[in-house]
């Protein structure tokens, strides 16, 4: 099986009931690591009581890491707020651990990154030499203000076979390009520009869409009883990465990324387990 590297934050959520393990490239390393694929995880964090209990417990989940621990910046944490739909919104610290990440020399794989942990010109530096050597990028467009700007993601989005955005952060870039704000034209807008790229576009409870090989594929999304959203489109983008490494359909890969994250929709927090049956289906 081919590594993969995913290079990203790790940090804190702290929500008004207490604080939660996250950060959505450590979501994804971590699902990637429950769907059995052969993940690292690249991130860092702070000489602190908050660095320390994520040492802990990355090393209690066996999850694969390289952590830098920073004498200088403390561990991340976010503030989270959810709305009256359960859909969260976040206070970034800034600048955190993770601003400062440590890569392997000489990495050979794949890479799955984000776009929070492009904030920072040391981060940018590193994943530029990942990238280089990388056998394929996955990029996770997950736009946080006020911590993105149009030419860097554009940039990154040259640089990868597939993305990910979700519908509003999809009509932000098609109508930073193109003009456009609708949904349809901006998908043939996109096509066009890069014919080669697989794109998915999330669409909360409507599922999701998928172009791969010019063809258009959908996905309902299963209807369930929503706890919260935070972790959900994490563990849809790694289930929909493990189904492309394992050879499935486009339509089964996207199906499956939709039920995947729906479940993850349905608890509280990002980092609850799976159950066997879906983790049987995706490596099946």
């Amino acid at each position: 099986m081919t590594p993969i590297l995913a290079f990203g934050e790790i940090l804190w959520d702290l929500f008004p009931s207490g604080k939660v393990l996250g950060g959505a490239p450590f979501n994804v390393a971590l699902r990637l690591h429950e769907f059995n694929q052969d993940v690292l995880f690249c991130s860092g964090i702070g000489d602190d009581s908050l660095g320390g209990e994520i040492a802990e417990i990355i090393k209690k989940m066996h999850l694969p890491h390289l952590l830098k621990i920073s004498d200088s910046l403390q561990t991340g944490v976010v503030n989270v707020t959810l709305d009256q739909n359960k859909h969260a919104s976040y206070v970034i610290a800034n600048p955190a651990a993770w601003d400062e990440i440590q890569a392997p020399e000489n990495w050979q794989g794949e890479v799955v990154f984000g776009s929070l942990a492009l904030r920072n010109p040391a981060n940018r530096n590193t994943l530029n030499g990942l990238l280089k050597k990388s056998t394929f990028n996955y990029f996770d467009v997950n736009l946080r203000q006020p911590y993105f700007e149009f030419n860097l993601i554009l940039h990154y989005l040259e640089q990868a076979q597939l993305v990910k955005f979700n519908e509003e952060e999809f009509c932000w870039f098609c109508q930073q390009k193109w003009g456009i704000s609708e949904l349809s034209s901006g998908l043939e807008a996109f096509q066009k520009w890069h014919l080669n790229m697989i794109l998915c576009v999330t669409k909360g409870s409507e599922g999701a869409l998928l172009i791969a090989d010019s063809e258009l594929y959908q996905a309902a999304a299963p209807q369930v009883r929503v706890a919260d959203t935070v972790g959900a489109g994490d563990a849809f983008f790694a289930c929909l990465i493990t189904c492309v490494r394992n050879k499935l359909s486009w339509q089964k890969s996207l199906t499956l990324a939709c039920e995947v994250g729906a479940i993850v929709a349905s608890q509280s927090g990002a980092t609850n387990q799976l159950p066997n049956y879906i983790l049987h289906k995706v490596n099946n």
